[in-house]
């Protein structure tokens, strides 16, 4: 009986200690799966790749910018709307005596840019003087066109800022010479500029054509 005994003993003693490492290993298995969810956890966050679209509405009034982020999973997060920025297109006619009037909205840096067209001071190109075709338009800051003379005629003089060329043989060159010019110029919200196109005063009615151009918010305090 004692023989038996201790055999029964030694058997129950192994048994006890095989399933108390197999609860150890349990455990350690467990700890170990949530590390790993915690690691991939901090990878997805910290390398997460995100796509930014940016649209851009062109208009003539002050258009909301919103940036979509969107996540590898192809879910969306909500939008975000920076800043406001648009690009205005104004036309200066070469017969406008009075110019172009752009209101100021927004405080910033605008750059303004020729993208198209050019002015004519003769009714034809083959009227009598005719001399071409011209791009240059006086650009005047929160004040009325300044006249005076020039080459014996009263026409703009002394603008803040200028923008383009003076003649050339025709349409095409001058329109070709001074595209993409650009000046940019600090605007505040309520300040306004003239755009001027260029000829002797009380001579505007019969010019031909018209210079385009871009005035686009760049940047903002």
């Amino acid at each position: 009986m004692g023989k038996g005994k201790g055999n029964s003993d030694s058997i129950k003693g192994a048994f006890d200690t095989l399933v108390g490492c197999a609860q150890i290993i349990s455990t350690v298995i467990g700890v170990i799966a949530l590390i790993v969810a915690f690691l991939g956890l901090a990878w997805v966050i910290t390398h997460q790749e995100t796509a930014i679209q940016v649209v851009r509405v062109i208009s003539g009034e002050p258009t909301a910018t919103p940036v979509v982020i969107v996540l590898p999973t192809g879910a969306p997060l909500p939008t975000y709307t920076p800043y406001p920025t648009y690009v205005e297109i104004i036309r200066v006619p070469g017969y406008a005596e009075n110019g172009f009037t752009f209101n100021c909205k927004i405080d910033g840096r605008y750059v303004i840019t020729i993208d198209s067209g050019a002015y004519s001071g003769w009714p034809s190109d083959d009227h009598p003087g005719y001399n071409g075709w011209r791009t240059r338009i006086h650009i005047y800051k929160n004040r009325s066109v300044e006249w005076g003379s020039r080459a014996d005629f009263i026409e703009p003089v002394r603008p803040d800022y200028a923008i383009g060329q003076w003649e050339k043989p025709s349409k095409n060159e001058a329109e070709s010479a001074a595209l993409g010019m650009n000046i940019t110029v600090d605007l505040q919200s309520g300040d306004y500029l003239i755009f001027m196109p260029i000829d002797e005063q009380d001579s505007y009615s019969d010019n031909r054509g018209e210079v385009v151009l871009n005035i686009e918010l760049v940047s903002s305090p």
